[in-house]
C-alpha cells in the first residue's frame, strides 16, 4: 500500500517533535541540576519535595524567631546586670548615710547621687530592641516607665501590661523573651525614690529601711536574670534541633530532587545526537515540497 506524502510528513514532524522534547528535557535537567522541575516529572516525588520545602521554610521562620529571642534575652540580661550594679551602689550610699555622722547637707548631696541612679534605671527599664520595648509586656511599642519628674521624682508609672512578650519555637510552644516590667521594676523604683526622698529630707530611719528593701529588690533582679539564663539554654537547644532537622530535610530533598549530573550530561549528548540525526533524516525525506501540505 502506497503511503501518502502528507502522512510521511506528519509522522516525521511528530517524531521530530518527540525528539525535540527529549532534547529540551535533557537540557533543562543539565542546566538546573534537578530531575524534578515540574509535577509531571514525578508526581509523587514532586509532592514530597514540596512538603520538604515547606518544612524547611517553617524551620527557617523558627530559626529567625530564636535569633530574635536570643537578642531580646541578651538585651534584658545586660540591662538587668546594670540595674544590679546600680542597686549595689545605692545600697553603699545608704549604708554610709544611715549613721549619725552624716548631716543634712551630706545626705542632700547623696540624694542627688541617688536621683542620678533613678534616672539611669528609667533608661534601663525602657531598653529597646529594634525599636521595641522589652520591659513593656506585649505592648512593645509603648514606653515601659516614665518618671513624673526628672528633677524631683516621686513616682514611676508603668504603661506596659503583665503579659511577657513571647516567641514561637514550635507549633504549640512559646518562650517568654520579654518581661512584665511592673513585676521587675516597680518595687525597685519605689525603693530608690523613697531612698532619694529620705536622703533629701534627712530621715535616717527611712534610709535604714531602704537597705532592706534594696536587698529584696536585688534578689528579684537576680531571679529574673537566672530565668533569662534558663530560657537561653532552651533556645540554644531548640536551635540545635532546628539545625539537625533542617539538614535532614535538605538532604532528603536533594535525594529526591537532584539529578546525577554525569548521567544527565550523557543523556543530553545522546539527545543532541538523536536530534541531529532526526534533522538529517527529515531533510532527506522532505526534499519534496512540503509547502503543499502545510
Amino acid at each position: 500500500m502506497r503511503v501518502a506524502q502528507k502522512t510521511i510528513y506528519d509522522m516525521t514532524r511528530f517524531r521530530l517533535g518527540m525528539i525535540t522534547d527529549d532534547l529540551n528535557n535533557a537540557t533543562t535537567l543539565v542546566s538546573t541540576g534537578k530531575r524534578l522541575n515540574k509535577a509531571e516529572d514525578d508526581p509523587i516525588g514532586y509532592t514530597q519535595v514540596l512538603s520538604l520545602k515547606s518544612n524547611v521554610s517553617y524551620l527557617e521562620q523558627i530559626k529567625r524567631n530564636t535569633g530574635t529571642g536570643k537578642t531580646w534575652l541578651n538585651a534584658g540580661e545586660t540591662a538587668l546586670s546594670s540595674v544590679q550594679d546600680i542597686i549595689t551602689q545605692a545600697k553603699t550610699v545608704a549604708l554610709s548615710m544611715s549613721g549619725g555622722n552624716a548631716d543634712s547637707s551630706v545626705r542632700s548631696a547623696a540624694a542627688e547621687q541617688i536621683r542620678g541612679y533613678v534616672l539611669q534605671m528609667e533608661s534601663l527599664a525602657n531598653t529597646r530592641v529594634q525599636g521595641q520595648y522589652i520591659f513593656s509586656g506585649t505592648k512593645t511599642d509603648t514606653q515601659a516607665f516614665a518618671l513624673d519628674s526628672q528633677q524631683i521624682p516621686t513616682t514611676a508609672t508603668y504603661s506596659g501590661n503583665d503579659v511577657a512578650y513571647s516567641i514561637m519555637t514550635a507549633k504549640d510552644t512559646t518562650i517568654e523573651v520579654g518581661h512584665d516590667g511592673d513585676a521587675v521594676f516597680s518595687n525597685l523604683f519605689s525603693s530608690m525614690i523613697s531612698l532619694y526622698s529620705d536622703l533629701k529630707n534627712n530621715n535616717p530611719a527611712g534610709i535604714g529601711n531602704a537597705i532592706d528593701n534594696l536587698d529584696t529588690d536585688f534578689d528579684t533582679i537576680t531571679s529574673t536574670i537566672s530565668g533569662i539564663g534558663a530560657k537561653g539554654v532552651r533556645i540554644n537547644t531548640k536551635e540545635k534541633i532546628i539545625a539537625d532537622l533542617s539538614l535532614r530535610y535538605t538532604e532528603n530533598q536533594a535525594e529526591l530532587e537532584d539529578a546525577d549530573i554525569v548521567e544527565a550530561i550523557t543523556q543530553l549528548k545522546a539527545a543532541e545526537l538523536a536530534y541531529q540525526a532526526a534533522l538529517s533524516s527529515s531533510a532527506k525525506l522532505m526534499q519534496m515540497s512540503l509547502v503543499d501540505f502545510l
